[in-house]
């Protein structure tokens, strides 16, 4: 395969994942997954520091960390859920 048709490939898939990722419905469902998932493991990982007043900010930032990496695991979801929606549409391989 020719360099700029790999180039080209290749930007056509950022491209959509970049769309998908970006649109309403996929950014309120991640929120909404993120505000769930991630208050139940802040309160399993860090609830005995906030009940106890003993929360510094050394743990501010892992506290973010765990509503962030359900908010991404949801948005990934929901890109594959649409590319692999949009390929049975066109009829076109998993490689594609």
């Amino acid at each position: 395969m020719h360099p700029c048709a790999r180039f080209h490939k290749w930007s056509r898939f950022l491209h959509t994942i970049i769309v998908y990722s970006l649109e309403r419905d996929t950014i309120m469902r991640s929120l909404k997954a993120a505000l769930v998932i991630g208050t139940l493991l802040g309160l399993i990982n860090h609830g005995q520091a906030l009940v106890s007043s003993h929360f510094t900010w050394s743990e501010l930032v892992p506290l973010l960390i765990t509503y962030l990496v359900p908010f991404c695991v949801t948005t990934y979801g929901q890109v594959q859920g649409k590319r692999q929606r949009d390929r049975h549409w066109t009829g076109q391989s998993k490689l594609s």
